[in-house]
């Protein structure tokens, strides 16, 4: 313990230091400006860049948009996961300084969100927000058997309340930036099937969520780049845990001649602590550290990048986990097309914490190994064919050791081999190689509406020793299409719809194909003045039906909804 402190000082001191010597000798003089760091409204779709921008393939694990009050609010897929598109219900272009949004739907649930800038000036801001959003859904009369096996009604609640300070301060070269945020969430286990026997189910959870950030940066400009930043994460579930999770990151990109070194070096620390209530032992103190330096190069036809990630885990099982960093990308006409070919790496910590966000209807209470990934190989194109129309297409292998999936709890009965399933969920891990392959388009024209087309195979292949089956839950194929029109100045309407095919997931008598994901969303706005927008938003309409509605988990029913609402600016 006391190692791994005198460590993290260390790191923050010297990348303090070091920084500072930097800023010294590299200060220029320059105009400002300020951008916001929100907006008070919900913002439009980015549109596509008309120039063809060549850059790395954004393969790092992505959050699936599923909709709202689904189990998971962030999943993390190792492939690379196709995102919805967000749903715009506001097109207004004088901001105000603050606002507030009021919307309730169908089935009851509604959303409340509350935003000002208690400072903002040219060098300073000063940010304030609240968001809350609820859930009460009366669903079937089943047999629910916690209560004497008597029939009763299940209910899907869902309470989520977010409060967030923002701060920045600029200085002539450097930003100075701190957030404060908690979260609380209450819920209740309403999945059950025939499957399960619901007399080891959970009913209710609650969990609270706590960040601290502060850290100081260059501004983009500046000729020397660098980040340094600590950060306090908390995550707590009342009468049971506390997760701990204290971060030491520094980044730094220093410029030789037409080329740039650039490393990162950070620890990611776990402590625990526990109530009173809570038998189970608590995991041991650990910590992962990062030391990640590459070279860059970079002429008119071709960018080049060389280098290693290296993470050193500490009482988190393999100690020393390295992976290449190498990616040439090499443009026949910047324009028009370009060409990318790649191999690197990564090491995921498996916090509770971060298990909870994927899927929160989690029962887990012991140590969960951490997924490394040596080898994460990809090439592909990018081409532009005419104007306005913008494609990726690529193919990407991975090699995934300690990847973890989720499975509905088992339980031994005592005395008998009869395996029992609950609506909660457990974890199970292996080694697995992962084949990627897909398309990305995009297509706008002239602000007045834009479209896109995403579609994804996902291969999964065992490696050896790997006892499961299938990779649970993971879709095979992904396909996302959707796109924003400006039917005039002041009204907006959007679209987007997601398929998952060929999930499947493990159970008493085996495992079953889960009901394909049919996720469709529309939204509609109508912007009255510079203070006054209403909005129609319709999530997951295919969930209305109940013939048609998935399980994003089994047991698990995702409902559609229509929501109305209306956003005022002060």
């Amino acid at each position: 313990m006391k190692k791994i402190v005198f460590l993290n000082v260390f790191l923050l001191v010297s990348s303090l230091l070091f920084a500072q010597t930097q800023n010294d000798t590299t200060k220029v003089t320059r105009d400002v400006t300020i951008e916001r760091e929100y907006n008070p409204v919900i913002m439009d779709a980015k549109k596509v860049n008309q120039n063809l921008v060549i850059s790395e393939p954004e393969f790092e694990k992505k959050e699936v948009v599923y909709s709202q009050y689904d189990s998971p609010l962030h999943l993390k897929s190792p492939s690379v996961t196709i995102p919805q598109a967000p749903l715009t219900v506001m097109n207004r272009t004088n901001y105000k300084k603050g606002y507030a949004k009021l919307a309730i739907a169908v089935p009851l649930n509604w959303e409340i969100d509350f935003a000002y800038p208690i400072i903002n000036t040219s060098d300073c801001k000063l940010n304030f927000r609240i968001d809350h959003d609820g859930l009460w859904w009366n669903g079937k009369k089943k047999e629910f058997r916690v209560e004497n096996n008597t029939q009763t009604w299940l209910h899907q609640q869902y309470f989520d309340t977010k409060a967030n300070l923002n701060f920045q301060k600029d200085f002539s070269s450097s930003e100075l930036y701190s957030n404060l945020s908690y979260r609380n969430r209450a819920f209740n286990y309403y999945g059950t099937t025939e499957a399960f026997n619901t007399s080891f189910a959970k009913r209710y959870e609650r969990f609270n969520d706590m960040d601290f950030n502060i850290g100081y940066k260059a501004l983009p400009s500046s000729n020397f780049y660098y980040d340094v930043q600590v950060a306090y994460h908390l995550f707590n579930i009342p009468s049971q845990f506390s997760e701990h999770q204290i971060d030491v990151k520094t980044e730094f990109d220093i410029p030789i001649s037409k080329n740039s070194l650039s490393f990162k070096l950070g620890a990611e620390n776990l402590l625990y602590s526990k109530s009173k209530e809570y038998q189970n032992p608590l995991q041991e103190v650990s910590s992962v550290i990062e030391f990640s330096p590459k070279f860059n190069i970079k002429r008119d036809n071709y960018h080049l990048r060389v280098g290693l990630k290296s993470f050193f885990a500490i009482n988190r099982g393999r100690l020393v986990n390295v992976a290449p960093d190498v990616e040439i990308e090499y443009f026949i006409n910047p324009k028009v097309v370009s060409f990318y070919l790649g191999a690197t790496g990564n090491y995921e910590l498996n916090s509770l914490r971060s298990l909870y966000a994927e899927n929160w209807y989690l029962d887990l209470n012991k140590n969960q190994k951490d997924t490394y990934t040596p080898l994460d190989a990809y090439f592909g194109f990018k081409i532009k064919p005419i104007s306005h129309l913008f494609i990726d297409a690529f193919v990407r292998y991975k090699i995934l050791l300690g990847q973890h999936f989720f499975v509905n709890q088992i339980y031994e009965q005592t005395g008998s081999s009869e395996r029992i399933f609950s609506n909660t969920f457990g974890i199970v891990d292996a080694n697995w190689q992962a084949l990627n392959a897909g398309v990305h388009l995009k297509y706008n024209y002239k602000d007045r509406f834009d479209i896109f087309f995403k579609g994804q195979y996902n291969g999964w292949y065992k490696m050896k020793n790997t006892k499961e089956a299938f990779a649970w839950y993971q879709p095979a194929c992904e396909i996302s299409v959707g796109g924003n029109v400006n039917v005039t100045k002041d009204i907006r309407v959007s679209a987007n719809y997601y398929l998952a095919t060929q999930r499947r997931a493990f159970l008493p008598t085996g495992d079953i194909r889960l009901r394909d994901i049919h996720d469709l969303n529309i939204s509609a706005s109508y912007t009255y003045n510079n203070w006054l927008t209403a909005f129609l938003k319709v999530d997951n309409l295919l969930g209305m039906i109940p013939s048609v509605r998935y399980q994003r988990w089994y047991g698990y029913d995702v409902l559609g909804s229509v929501m109305l609402g209306v956003i005022f600016a002060f």
